[in-house]
């Protein structure tokens, strides 16, 4: 590699692909500017010295300068909002069972006990 190279100005050119990491060892690489392509993944540690200007342009291209990757998933407070909507949910599907199951045990027993306090009691 060109150790020397003072300047990598490649914007506008539909590159695609990653950008090599090794680029961060030209220790006099004073404009980099790859803007304007079709680059994907991470920025190299190494190369995020440079403003976020000399990466803008690329979709899939994430890290400092520029902001983290854009997801098409869920975010932290969706998946909060789940977790705790799911939560609620649960409990009050349980109260309702338990509430359920109360009434059904109260009412054998009145069954019973009125069954009982009626074979006692004599016919008249």
């Amino acid at each position: 590699m060109c150790a020397y190279l003072n300047v990598i100005d490649l914007h506008d050119n539909a590159l695609t692909g990653s950008i090599p990491p090794q680029l961060g060892s030209l220790v006099r690489l004073s404009v980099f500017d790859v803007s304007n392509n079709k680059l994907s993944g991470v920025i190299p540690a190494s190369l995020a010295g440079f403003n976020a200007g000399s990466y803008s342009g690329n979709e899939d291209l994430y890290g400092y300068p520029l902001g983290p990757v854009e997801s098409e998933g869920l975010s932290v407070v969706e998946i909060v909002g789940i977790g705790l909507g799911s939560g609620l949910v649960s409990l009050v599907l349980s109260y309702t069972v338990v509430c359920v199951w109360l009434r059904v045990t109260d009412r054998k027993m009145d069954d019973e006990e009125d069954g009982k306090i009626s074979q006692l009691m004599p016919e008249y």
